[in-house]
């Protein structure tokens, strides 16, 4: 499973960890009581670790182990419920840390914090898939680019609208009958494959 982009809400083992993550470069999901989640662990595997696991317990713990390096992870405020913050998985991905047992979230994501931001400036549909995401992690892949064009954007109000044309322009190029254009659209593509 390839998650590239995820919804964490800042309350693992319900405890408010929304300035931790900020200031320590780390976020992290509770269930204290699961050992570190191996590579490759599947719900099985975790079911016979925690009989009273949900399906969507499972679904949110692999969610999070499964996180690449280069994910993004919008985590919505708590005290302000207007912002989010946005991170990137770096380094290594997921750890399991033994010194956070004894504060109850020893699952943890190395992360970079790249900014924070108005949830009304970011592109459609995400402010409002953020308000619907009510569980501790959502998975967001299928919103990654829109949120790598926000970043991009440099984190100002973004034009859906622009977006779109931008878009129909570039495929109008592609299929363009004049083989420079084509080459040229082609270039541009595979120069930001990333961020569409």
């Amino acid at each position: 499973m390839t998650i590239n982009a995820i919804c964490l809400r800042a309350k693992p083992h319900g405890i408010d960890r929304e300035v931790e993550f900020i200031n320590e470069g780390y976020v992290s999901i509770g269930w204290p009581n699961l050992p570190e989640i191996k590579a490759g662990t599947t719900a099985e595997d975790l079911l016979a670790q925690d009989s009273s696991l949900s399906k969507y317990d499972i679904t949110s713990i692999l969610t999070f182990r499964n996180a690449e390096i280069g994910c993004k992870i919008i985590v919505p405020g708590i005290n302000n419920k207007n912002i989010v913050n946005i991170f990137e998985v770096v380094e290594n991905g997921y750890e399991y840390r033994q010194d956070k047992l004894s504060n109850f979230n020893p699952h943890n994501l190395k992360v970079k914090h790249l900014c924070e931001a108005k949830k009304s400036s970011l592109p459609d549909p995400l402010p409002n898939a953020i308000v619907a995401s009510r569980r501790v992690i959502s998975n967001f892949s299928k919103y990654r680019a829109k949120i790598d064009l926000y970043l991009l954007n440099n984190g100002e109000d973004f034009d859906d609208d622009l977006f779109e044309k931008s878009i129909t322009i570039i495929k109008e190029a592609l299929y363009s009958g004049n083989d420079s254009i084509k080459l040229e659209a082609a270039k541009f593509v595979v120069q930001n494959i990333d961020h569409f």
